[in-house]
């Protein structure tokens, strides 16, 4: 079993819910850019059949825009989830995203945990926590803006269509 310090613990765990946030924030801005340029309609010929609803109106995607959608959910939640249990505070998810929030905010780790202290972290793991978080973002934010359609064609093309709607 690997055994972490409080302050690399704090580190990773602030990294997956990077790229969670990341994941995340693709998913939201590609629904919002795709949705208004598809059809009200099923289109079976162009192969748009799967419906996505935006603000009370059905939109119509192909299968591989609705797997790309449905696999940054499933990213998402998969990283943010990761990183609530690395902190051990699995029964307390939305603690996490408010102690990176406050975190980045004053640069002191807030953490209520009896195996994760303020004692046990020392200066340089505190300071540096913002630096893991904002690296994670970005480098994932990259790799998912040109990995996700590639990945979501292959899975399409395996017979595999995540739709999360």
């Amino acid at each position: 079993m690997l055994i972490l310090s409080g302050g690399v613990r704090q580190n990773s765990a602030l990294s997956l819910v990077g790229v969670a946030l990341a994941s995340a924030g693709c998913h939201f801005y590609l629904r919002a850019s795709l949705a208004p340029c598809q059809p009200l309609e099923p289109n079976p010929i162009l192969g748009q059949v799967y419906p996505i609803n935006v603000h009370g109106a059905s939109h119509y995607l192909s299968a591989i825009q609705t797997t790309e959608l449905g696999l940054l959910i499933y990213l998402f939640c998969i990283f943010f989830l990761a990183g609530a249990l690395l902190t051990k505070q699995a029964t307390q998810l939305g603690m996490l995203l408010i102690n990176t929030l406050f975190l980045l905010s004053s640069g002191v780790a807030p953490f209520e945990s009896e195996s994760m202290t303020q004692r046990e972290l020392n200066r340089s793991e505190a300071m540096g926590a913002p630096v893991y978080f904002f690296s994670s973002l970005l480098v994932s934010l990259f790799v998912l803006w040109f990995a996700a359609s590639p990945l979501a064609s292959l899975l399409v093309s395996k017979g595999i269509i995540l739709n999360v709607w």
